[in-house]
């Protein structure tokens, strides 16, 4: 066995049972950070294409030949060509959109918060059972202090390591989502545009429409 893992497994060991709930709140974590992640670039590239395929056209292409994924693909699904019809369909994908970017942003914030909780319920267990120790062997026996206070550091410790890293990724993730929200605005802003027109009352912001390449 590595070195590492028999300090990780050693760690484990001295945290008692509190551990176990800290390494999952951490891993669901991680699996929400890498979901989101994935999905928030899949959505800037397909929108980031739809909008460069769109900006120079005058015409609307068939949802098949755009990005998959894209706002402005699921616009050109659901609209039936009347301009009511391209109006209310754009408003349905610019609310799906903004739910599909921002969820699971809250979640990685939860359960970050979650982890030092444990944490600190593992410091309080760890306390109690220095205290136990004292009360039986008085203060004569270190060893069975020791134990006791082990597990109090070290699950403080485990619910920190949890918690900080998925809080700078839960700020990665947020920034990420804006550009996403941007650039789905601005394919889904360009294809209302050549389907029904220019109209003043559009509630869907233009996007990122002067940024060009500098979002890569």
């Amino acid at each position: 066995m590595s070195p590492l893992i028999e300090l990780i497994w050693g760690k484990i060991a001295q945290g008692g049972p509190v551990m176990a709930p800290i390494a999952a709140v951490s891993f669901a974590a991680w699996v929400v950070i890498i979901e989101r992640l994935l999905y928030l670039r899949r959505s800037i590239k397909s929108n980031r294409r739809a909008w460069s395929m769109l900006s120079g056209s005058s015409s609307m292409p068939g949802s098949e030949a755009l990005p998959a994924g894209s706002a402005a693909t699921e616009l050109a699904a659901r609209s039936t060509g009347s301009a009511e019809d391209v109006e209310g369909a754009a408003w349905e994908v610019h609310l799906a959109c903004r739910a599909g970017i921002g969820r699971g942003i809250g979640t990685i914030g939860r359960l970050a918060s979650t982890a030092p909780l444990l944490g600190l319920l593992g410091t309080v267990s760890g306390m109690i059972f220095t205290f136990e120790a004292i009360a039986i062997h008085g203060s004569g026996n270190p060893r069975a202090m020791a134990e006791g206070i082990s597990e109090a550091l070290v699950t403080t410790e485990a619910g920190l390591l949890a918690a900080i890293p998925a809080l700078v990724a839960q700020v990665w993730i947020a920034k990420l989502a804006g550009r996403a929200q941007k650039w789905a605005d601005a394919s889904l802003a360009r294809a209302r545009e050549i389907l029904s027109g220019p109209r003043g009352g559009c509630p869907i912001p233009p996007g990122p429409q002067s940024q060009g390449s500098q979002d890569a």
